[in-house]
């Protein structure tokens, strides 16, 4: 059997081996978010499969209809309250980009709406009306 093994930063690897408690933990905290939320913190030597885990529990995440966000920190964060002030502007950016997509969708829905609405196909003896319902 060959090694596994593939140094480089975040690739997954072929096996994910030992992580299964890691994995298992996540996704429990994840349906007892609401109820009782937590908080996870990763740490070890250089190429243990830190980020590998991070990639993991974001498709975990993705796959239970979360949002993900990414955000890297250094040693300047130690201080709970730098740590706190850019946590805090970094989800409010995010928070405002996602409701300018959700208006930018709902726009463009409208606009779609208004522009097929009343048109119709019609061919030989076959004739559609195109709607959208409200």
């Amino acid at each position: 059997m060959t090694n596994p093994f593939r140094p480089g930063h975040g690739l997954i690897p072929l096996v994910l081996g030992g992580r299964d408690s890691h994995l298992k933990e996540f996704r429990r905290s994840l349906k007892e978010a609401e109820q009782l939320p937590r908080n996870h913190v990763l740490f070890g030597l250089r190429g243990v499969g830190k980020t590998v885990l991070l990639k993991s529990f974001e498709f975990i995440a993705l796959e239970n209809d979360w949002l993900v966000a990414r955000r890297e920190f250094n040693e300047g964060y130690n201080d709970s309250q730098r740590f706190t002030d850019a946590i805090t502007i970094y989800v409010k950016s995010n928070v405002l980009a996602l409701s300018l997509l959700r208006n930018m969708a709902h726009k463009g829905k409208t606009l779609l709406k208004q522009v097929v609405a009343g048109s119709a196909l019609t061919y030989e003896d076959f004739s559609y009306q195109y709607f959208f319902p409200t």
